[in-house]
């Protein structure tokens, strides 16, 4: 009895588990479809963006491609067309020439450098410089560019056309056998050291179209006798007739308004200048150790008598300071040992430290009352006995006379 009811027991026990595994099961297979339809639906919503966006990203990536090739096509055609005329033209001109007895004549259009020069072939002909003894520019060059020309040491005569503008720096520089130089009406420019030690030059005409002369351009031009500076110059560059020590005519025309440092410093066969009123500055050492100049004129509109700008010329008798002048420059005639006479006109304000130093024939000196001062040593090594300052108020620097000279002010 009690067996059976043991396994009465049983049987219902295991009916129930039974039942409750199959409902988990089927809620476990319901739950994993509805996973698996819902990963489905997930995957079919990603895939479709996926898609969507590849096929945007394919037509976006194609389109600036194909652009992109287009333009690179037509940068790339434009340059290939225009490189063989921009590789003539480097120089900026075309040219041709002729070589035939020792005459160069270049013919053509445009600046005229070493890269135009080599173009047309030219180059060659200078290179063998030694055969090459006149050069013809053409009309239509329009510079001559840097050291085009320079050491061509056979070279005795070129002729530069109107339509030049500029002849460039050291362009016919160390030319020793240069001897003639024609520069046509229209050039307006000659450039830093173009004709410098053109040793042998005795001849060269500037035109009243030159504006500049540049620094050092005709220094060391040792056989060039004389030179007129056309009123069109507005100012003559440092050093541009320095050491051109057969110089004996210079000719400065009214309006040029500067003479650059050492311009015509050691032009020592130079007898005498004048000074227009339109430059306004003499610049320091332009006339220094001009040992033959004897006669300075000075006129009124001058403001500035630079440093050393007279010193050491030993023939100088007289100047006449004008009343322009607002200030005399340290040593400006300092050791000028034949200066007799030394005139001061109203006006000037500042004579510099050792200004008339060692004027050792210089007498006597007159000072206008405009003068309120006057530097250390200015008339130190002069053969004064008396001075009178009529301005009580100048300031005197030290030892500005020799001891013993009377200073009355």
């Amino acid at each position: 009895m009690k067996r059976n009811v043991w396994m009465t027991a049983l049987l219902v026990s295991s009916a129930l588990a039974f039942g409750a595994c199959g409902e988990k099961e089927e809620v476990k297979n319901q739950e994993t479809q509805t996973q698996e339809s819902t990963t489905q639906e997930t995957q079919t919503q990603e895939s479709k963006p996926q898609e969507t966006k590849t096929q945007e990203t394919q037509t976006q990536e194609s389109k600036p491609q194909e652009t992109k090739t287009q333009e690179a096509q037509t940068q790339g055609t434009k340059p290939q067309e225009t490189k063989p005329k921009e590789s003539v033209e480097e120089g900026s001109g075309e040219f041709t020439y002729t070589f035939e007895s020792g005459v160069l004549t270049i013919s053509g259009k445009g600046a005229l450098d070493q890269k135009a020069l080599k173009a047309c072939g030219a180059n060659e002909v200078v290179a063998k410089a030694g055969n090459l003894q006149e050069i013809r520019l053409e009309e239509g060059v329009t510079k001559i560019g840097e050291g085009v020309f320079s050491s061509c040491k056979s070279l005795t005569s070129v002729t530069i056309p109107g339509s030049v503008t500029e002849i460039g720096e050291q362009a016919f520089n160390s030319c020793q056998s240069l001897t003639s130089v024609t520069i046509e009406e229209g050039v307006t420019k000659i450039g830093f050291a173009a004709f410098e030690y053109c040793s042998s030059l005795t001849s060269v005409t500037i035109p009243g179209s030159v504006t500049e002369i540049e620094n050092y351009a005709f220094e060391g031009c040792s056989s060039l006798p004389s030179v007129t500076i056309p009123g069109s110059v507005t100012e003559i560059g440092n050093y541009a007739f320095n050491s051109c020590i057969s110089l004996t005519g210079v000719t400065i025309e009214e309006g040029v308004t500067k003479v650059g440092d050492y311009a015509f410093n050691y032009c020592k066969s130079l007898p005498s200048v004048t000074i227009p009123g339109s430059v306004t500055e003499i610049g320091k050492n332009a006339f220094n150790q001009c040992e033959s100049l004897a006669s300075v004129t000075i006129e009124e509109g001058v403001t500035e008598i630079g440093e050393n700008a007279f010193s050491s010329c030993k023939s100088l008798a007289s100047v006449t300071i004008p009343g322009s002048v607002t200030e005399i420059g340290k040593s400006a005639f300092s050791s000028c040992i034949s200066l007799t006479s030394v005139t001061f006109e109203e006006g000037v304000t500042k004579i510099g430290d050792y200004a008339f130093n060692g004027c050792k024939s210089l007498p006597s000196v007159t000072i206008p009352g405009s003068v309120t001062e006057i530097g250390k040593y200015a008339f130190s090594g002069c053969a004064l006995t008396s001075v009178t300052i009529p301005n009580s108020g100048a300031i005197v620097g030290d030892k500005a006379f020799d001891e013993g000279v009377t200073v009355q002010q």
